[in-house]
């Protein structure tokens, strides 16, 4: 037997989380929880948090900056911001489609690309001598636009793509390899399978799949 105060983080959580459960609560309110935890620990927490509220059907409100908590653990997400609500949804919604460049940038990673408008599609700043064959929406009419690219909505080719890159970093992730791909003076993170293996300072073709539109900042 052991206080409290005797025990691992990880059994403190559980010990702190049964006092509130045996109130028979009708919500759960969870501020950070997992926060002074290791990420092994923060893992298996998640998980055990996820089982936890399938068993006993108690809704929580899950307080975290942890972008991967949230989406974990979520079967709605509210994304704030000094206060004010920035957008609600699922998880895939809030991840898929962000409503604003803060939300975009707060779930998840995201590459921005400040562009102006060209013949053809689209010129980034930062890469003048590149135009991206991207037409923007209609409704979004001033000749600067923010382009918004998920890691994993470029692919990356040795021979063909839409537009030349060199790489700049490479790194390795275990289930996945991350590359750093330079286009004049911006930088775009690209995510593949780790069977794709190329080089730094290699040159390659980058294709985007999949992009969202912002008014320019």
């Amino acid at each position: 037997d052991r206080y409290p105060h005797q025990l691992s983080g990880g059994q403190q959580q559980r010990v702190a989380l049964a006092r509130a459960l045996v109130m028979d609560p009708e919500v759960l309110l969870l501020d950070e929880p997992l926060s002074n935890l290791d990420a092994k620990l923060r893992e298996e927490m998640r998980l055990e948090l996820k089982e936890l509220q399938r068993q006993t059907g108690v809704t929580i409100i899950f307080v975290t900056h942890d972008q991967l908590e949230a989406m974990v653990l979520s079967d709605r997400v509210v994304v704030m911001r000094e206060g004010a609500i920035q957008q609600t949804g699922t998880p895939t919604e809030i991840y898929r489609q962000p409503t604003n460049r803060f939300v975009a940038d707060f779930i998840g990673v995201a590459n921005f690309i400040e562009c102006q408008r060209a013949e053809g599609g689209l010129q980034p700043l930062a890469a003048p001598d590149i135009v991206l064959p991207i037409t923007p929406p209609k409704h979004l009419a001033d000749d600067r636009i923010t382009l918004m690219v998920r890691p994993e909505e470029i692919e990356i080719d040795r021979e063909e793509g839409q537009i030349a890159g060199l790489i700049d970093k490479k790194m390795f992730l275990g289930d996945a390899t991350e590359y750093i791909v330079l286009l004049g003076q911006q930088a775009l993170r690209v995510k593949t399978e780790p069977k794709v293996d190329l080089a730094s300072n290699e040159t390659v073709y980058l294709t985007i799949t999949k992009c969202h539109f912002f008014a320019a900042s």
